[in-house]
């Protein structure tokens, strides 16, 4: 037997956060790889809808500027497709990881020199 679910109602005028992603990366893309409308794939939907179930819209949208700003040739020969976004996600949180400061950089130094063997 054939169930069949029924899909869930979106708002009038409010856009899926996973097209709300799509709709930045082609802004971005305009904007630092060509002036025209990039080709979408069912990989950079489903690479931006996996994205969003993760970590949410408004997360993903942000770090869209610093997939843009990656220096990999790779990428950039690419056009910086949206269907690697999640390859370089790890990448994205590195940058955007605040410097410790004050006793935490101490004790983060103090960590490193016991690794290292330094006294």
């Amino acid at each position: 037997m054939l169930t069949v679910v029924a899909p869930t109602p979106v708002k009038a005028g409010a856009a899926a956060p996973a097209q709300r992603v799509i709709a930045r990366w082609v802004e971005l893309f305009r904007a630092h790889v060509a002036d025209e409308r990039p080709v979408l794939t069912g990989k950079d939907a489903a690479a931006a809808k996996h994205l969003v179930d993760l970590v949410g819209a408004d997360l993903v949208i942000a770090r869209l500027p610093m997939f843009f700003a990656l220096n990999d040739p790779y990428l950039r020969a690419q056009g910086y497709p949206l269907a690697l976004l999640p390859a370089a996600w790890n990448r994205l949180i590195v940058l955007t990881v605040p410097e410790p400061v004050g006793d935490e950089a101490e004790r983060t130094l103090a960590y490193v020199r016991r690794l290292r063997g330094v006294r």
